[in-house]
């Protein structure tokens, strides 16, 4: 039912299975939301740094979480939701505590590299790997791409429109537009049930 109400809400479809996957998370360890407090929370939290994971990626569990408590206040299932102030409290220490960690852009012999292992494995990671390296795609756009995103005839990749994009046309070059071919090949004896243009 979340996941239906995240559609329903216009959420896109990576952020959908992201939210679901950390919601599922949190309930296998607190198994009744109804009783959650502050020091539930607190251990909570602590429990999940042990993973070391990134700021932006307490953020987002946490943003999934309070999403998932307002849905459950709207379902009237409970009458609070105690991650807002949970949030503000604890998340901005965690954000500074992590802030040494700054991302850096791949050089060109780290992309060889990375393609090379993708070429060892499949057309689907190889797929993958150039379509990131040659369109520059935030991972919720290239989570979002359908099959009819791809224009062959005109040589270009649609994006979903996203607000931080100024532009949502992405163009290829012969190399990718050979190896996308060939993914397709593959997709098509996978019998996608999805409409999303990557398919595991």
């Amino acid at each position: 039912m979340f996941a239906t109400d995240c559609d329903i809400r216009g959420f896109q479809h990576y952020t959908i299975t992201t939210y679901c996957s950390h919601v599922k998370d949190f309930l296998t360890y607190i198994e009744k939301v109804e009783f959650v407090d502050m020091d539930m929370l607190r251990q909570h939290l602590q429990h999940i740094r042990k993973r070391n994971y990134a700021a932006s990626t307490y953020n987002s569990y946490y943003a999934a979480i309070e999403c998932f408590f307002e849905f459950l206040i709207f379902e009237e299932y409970i009458d609070h939701n105690p991650i807002p102030a949970f949030r503000k409290r604890y998340l901005r220490r965690v954000t500074q505590s992590a802030g040494k960690h700054t991302r850096q852009p791949l050089n060109t012999q780290q992309v060889r590299n990375i393609l090379k292992i993708a070429q060892n494995k499949g057309i689907c990671e190889t797929a993958i790997i150039l379509t990131f390296a040659k369109c520059g795609l935030r991972r919720g756009e290239f989570m979002s791409l359908t099959v009819e995103d791809l224009n062959f005839d005109k040589h270009i990749i649609t994006i979903p429109e996203k607000a931080k994009r100024s532009y949502n046309i992405a163009f290829m070059d012969h190399e990718l537009e050979k190896v996308l071919k060939q993914y397709l090949i593959w997709r098509k004896h996978q019998n996608p049930k999805t409409k999303y243009l990557w398919v595991s």
